[in-house]
């Protein structure tokens, strides 16, 4: 009987021991990737500075920003205890402060309000939701303010029945124009997001046009049944 649960125990303790291995392989590959990033937005940086076409130099920091939003995931699974799920209210709040320093430099007294208390998502979705506001929120930065002393800015993400999450990226900006049909836009940023909400996330996406912008993401949660430091079982 003794000699059953000191075998029981070696077993136990080998698998534990293979499981930490693997939690700092995944690690390291979160480090790697994240640095990796790192060092291609930084060429992109310098090379935009060696050029002097404005259109060029707009292509080369929205590919940044969204280099930076992708980093940004990796850098927050490196320093997590768990390496498969995201904190978005976090994420969300770093890549806000990262966006007003690229794009609102010369813009005027533009706020931003973000709400995003406790959702978790797995990674396969917290990119494409990163990414997502990366463009919502840059593109408001860029044009929602035109000739306007102030704006404001809410993006919040909350859960609903069933589920289900819906994220909001709202201005109260110029607004965009009744005759463009964000379905059928050519523009490269609404073009991305549309892609992310319906084939990354096979979600929804709607936009309300009443006093600004405000852009609607509607997707089914997917993320493996982990305890998330709260202690609390996240669903399937």
């Amino acid at each position: 009987m003794r000699l059953e649960i000191a075998e029981r125990k070696r077993a136990e303790e080998k698998i534990q021991a293979a499981l930490r291995e693997k939690e700092e392989l995944l690690r390291e590959i979160h480090h790697r990737v994240k640095n990796n990033l790192q060092i291609v937005s930084s060429l992109l940086d310098r090379q935009a500075m060696r050029i002097k076409d404005k259109m060029v130099i707009d292509s080369l920091c929205d590919s940044r920003s969204r280099i930076q939003t992708i980093s940004l995931i990796h850098t927050q699974l490196y320093q997590s205890e768990n390496l498969e799920q995201v904190e978005m209210g976090t994420t969300i709040r770093k890549l806000a402060d990262f966006l007003l320093q690229i794009y609102a430099k010369d813009k005027g007294d533009i706020t931003t309000v973000i709400t995003a208390a406790d959702i978790i998502l797995s990674i396969t979705q917290a990119i494409p939701c990163a990414l997502i506001i990366n463009e919502l929120l840059s593109n408001a930065l860029k044009h929602a303010f035109k000739s306007m002393a102030k704006g404001s800015i809410e993006i919040a993400m909350r859960e609903l029945a069933g589920d289900k999450i819906e994220l909001i990226v709202k201005d109260n900006g110029v607004g965009i124009p009744e005759e463009l049909d964000i379905h059928k836009i050519k523009t490269l940023g609404l073009r991305l997001v549309r892609t992310l909400a319906e084939n990354q996330l096979k979600g929804e996406m709607k936009l309300n046009r009443d006093e600004g912008t405000k852009i609607y993401v509607e997707f089914n949660r997917r993320i493996t049944g982990r305890v998330n430091k709260g202690g609390k079982k996240i669903n399937e």
